[in-house]
Formats: C-alpha cells, structure tokens, sequence
C-alpha cells in the first residue's frame, strides 16, 4: 500500500453552543491543521500515487469556505443575532460557514473528507486511490480523524 499525504493550514473562529458548558461555548479561534492522506495499491506511469498539485482544489476550498471565516452551527442562536445585525449594518460579518453539525474537530473532518470524496468528480488522478484520511488539528495537541473503512 502507498500512502501520500499533505498537509492545509488555515485561521477561523467557531464555538459551540446547543448547551455545550465550557470555554468552547464562547467565540475563538484556531489556528487549524489538516492532513489529507491517500492510499492506494498502484502508482501511475510517473510512478506517482497522485500528484501533489492534484490537491490545489482542497486548499481552494479551505480559502473560499474556511479561512478566516466564523464556523458556526446552522442553529447556533448566535446566527440570527448576526443575521440582523448585518441586515441593519450594525456588524459587517463578512465571512461565515454554516454546519449541520456543531464545528467540532470531528465534523470539520467529516465535512473536509465528504468534500474530497463525494463533491468533486473523480477523475484520472484518482484511479489508484482507494483510502481517504482527513486529520484536523484544533490545537497543536488536539486532532480528530474521519475516513471510511473499505
């Protein structure tokens, strides 16, 4: 089996809340990490599992949603003050990702993986791939993992 792997960094904000107690409940930031690893049985004729450069839609992806922005439940009640408040230009919230989930660790990877596997079209790059990992760094001691077992 071969493995690649490479690695995303971007900032954001989010926080817990649905009746989560703890720090997380109120707004932060991180300054997150993601590893995606690719595995497969076959190289192809340049004797790569993948180019690297094949992985530029990730980070793309990271910029346009993630980077920077405020990551927030869909039901957060925090939503709705923000709404308004840009509404009535009382707050200029410029960049905020909705998730069906709560932004925990765990999700983000879930979102991420469901990205590369599932969104895009595959295509020849992707022929030899037959294991996606996703690890997301929260904090430099704190990481979760989503992949599907075959």
């Amino acid at each position: 089996m071969f493995k690649i792997t490479k690695e995303f960094k971007w900032e954001a904000a989010h926080r817990l809340s649905d009746g989560y107690v703890g720090k997380c409940a109120s707004i932060h930031g991180h300054s997150y990490r993601a590893q995606v690893t690719l595995a497969g049985l076959n190289l192809d004729e340049a004797g790569m599992l993948m180019d690297f450069s094949d992985l530029k839609f990730v980070k793309k992806w990271i910029n346009d949603y993630w980077d920077h922005a405020l990551i927030l439940w869909q039901d957060d009640p925090l939503r709705m003050v923000l709404v308004n408040a840009d509404r009535n230009h009382e707050l200029d919230v410029q960049k905020t990702y909705l998730m069906a989930e709560q932004p925990t660790a765990e999700n983000l990877a879930f979102v991420l993986y469901t990205h590369i596997v599932w969104v895009l079209p595959p295509g020849k790059a992707w022929d030899s791939v037959n294991s996606v990992k996703v690890r997301v760094w929260e904090t430099v001691t704190c990481s979760a993992t989503y992949w599907e077992e075959s």
